[in-house]
């Protein structure tokens, strides 16, 4: 799973679970849904420290860094795309005073509390030992003689141990004769030991292209002009314990 500061949390495809007719909604009354999942996620962060400060101290010192280590389960994205809506028809009712958003924004506060008060009783789940999704990877052209197809690429970080982050954003290959696609990393977090590349023409096709993690400097050069097949891109970092009210829970 992708962690808590990942990134987005949720996206404009789990919002529209809930609430088919929203990017239409957004269009019209002119609110930007990237700036109301970006504010939500500030709001569940706070609240969620604020839980980890009262159910771990004095035992462990917990200061805002241990957001880091918190993992987008579940049960919090749920809480966190619920939120956004709230949000969402909160500023829409101020806006414009109708009654109709109003009473949106009034159902899905009550379903985002809800589903807060799930998230305490499962857990949050935090990973000791956090590896950050990667930024895309860098792209070059290298020259060849053969004719590549348009690609997407993603990578990943691991760890000796054998952790994987979750996958970084896509960086597409335009493909074309003579074309042929290179591609480096930047800025590798202190845990991770290498980094896994996943290639395919769409986001459901891809797949590893490394039998094992190249070192964190190590250039990758596709050699054939397709994607191997090999395992698909990973969720992520499973949460290694989960914190509940009043208990700490271990996996294992």
């Amino acid at each position: 799973m992708a962690l808590f500061n990942d990134g987005p949390i949720s996206s404009l495809e789990d919002l529209r679970v809930y609430e088919t007719s929203l990017l239409d909604t957004a269009s019209i009354e002119g609110v930007s849904l990237a700036n109301k999942l970006d504010l939500a996620g500030q709001e569940l962060g706070g609240e969620i420290l604020r839980f980890l400060i009262q159910q771990l101290e004095p035992a462990e010192s917990i200061g805002p860094g241990k957001l880091d280590q918190v993992v987008a389960t579940d049960p919090l994205r749920r809480w966190h795309a619920l939120r956004t809506l709230a949000i969402f028809f909160r500023d829409v009712h101020h806006n414009q005073l109708n009654d109709r958003y109003r009473a949106k924004w009034n159902a899905y506060e009550a379903e985002a509390k809800s589903a807060a008060r799930l998230l305490w009783e499962v857990g949050v789940g935090t990973v000791r030992n956090p590896l950050r999704r990667p930024m895309p990877p860098v792209l070059e052209i290298l020259s060849t003689d053969d004719e590549y197809p348009q690609l997407l690429f993603k990578t990943t970080w691991v760890t000796g141990n054998g952790a994987e982050s979750a996958a970084s954003g896509a960086t597409l290959f335009a493909g074309g004769i003579g074309l042929k696609p290179q591609l480096t990393v930047n800025n590798p977090p202190q845990r991770a030991t290498g980094w896994n590349i996943y290639a395919g023409v769409t986001e459901a096709t891809l797949s590893r292209q490394t039998p094992s993690p190249l070192p964190l400097n190590e250039v990758w050069v596709m050699l054939g002009n397709q994607p191997v097949s090999g395992s698909s891109v990973p969720d992520g970092q499973a949460p290694d314990q989960y914190v509940r009210l009043q208990r700490l829970l271990f996996r294992g």
